[in-house]
């Protein structure tokens, strides 16, 4: 038996997952955005640093089964690029 339609479901089934995530980011980031306007309006700060940290450490304890260094990489990453309003792409 071929381990090639077996690999090639797997890679089916990681490619429904991308997808699934990158909707979810885009959806995240919608809200990211409107969080900012309404921070700009009420001239509070972009960073919440010690929410930031609420995240990641919460994250951490729901998911043990995941690597912290993983998760808080991912979100280091995600929050900065939500900093720098690099995550929606800019219309064109």
């Amino acid at each position: 038996m071929s381990k090639q339609p077996k690999l090639d479901s797997l890679r089916k089934k990681i490619d429904q997952l991308d997808k699934l995530l990158m909707s979810t980011f885009l959806k995240r980031a919608k809200v990211v955005r409107e969080i900012q306007t309404l921070k700009n309006k009420s001239h509070f700060p972009i960073a919440d640093l010690k929410r930031e940290k609420a995240i990641i450490d919460g994250l951490v304890k729901k998911y043990p089964a995941l690597d912290a260094r993983f998760i808080k990489q991912i979100y280091k990453t995600i929050f900065t690029a939500a900093k720098k309003d690099r995550i929606l792409a800019t219309p064109k």
